[in-house]
């Protein structure tokens, strides 16, 4: 999972990197907790790779909504952690596959970095 564009930086998922699994029922709802010490301004949430159709959800505000897609982002201070909470409703097996939740906002080589969690959402039937 590595991709690159002229403005953002994605790396891959390596040992060490926040990699989480997550099962859902088809027909129902999932949300998972995105924890991170550190945030930026810009929220994303990918289905494998981040650029067109695949960004479910780009926003600067502390909530949104696409279609079955959501967001909620609960900030906790300065030395907590803070989460993004994304959900989907009305799960279909086509949403199985590798999500990223991402923050935007550091800038390395004149480019943005994301601290990113990688999940492996699997949908099973009912």
């Amino acid at each position: 999972f590595s991709s690159s564009s002229d403005n953002f930086i994605f790396t891959e998922p390596q040992d060490g990197n926040a990699v989480r699994r997550e099962t859902g029922v088809e027909g129902g709802n999932i949300t998972v907790t995105c924890p991170f010490l550190l945030s930026g301004s810009r929220k994303f949430v990918c289905k494998n790779v981040c650029e067109g159709e695949n960004i479910l959800i780009e926003t600067s505000n502390n909530t949104a909504e696409r279609g079955r897609y959501s967001v909620k982002y609960e900030k906790n201070g300065r030395f907590s952690r803070d989460f993004l909470h994304f959900t989907i409703k009305d799960l279909k097996k086509s949403d199985s596959g590798w999500y990223w939740c991402h923050f935007s906002g550091w800038l390395v080589n004149n480019k943005t970095l994301f601290k990113q969690l990688f999940v492996k959402l699997a949908v099973v039937a009912r």
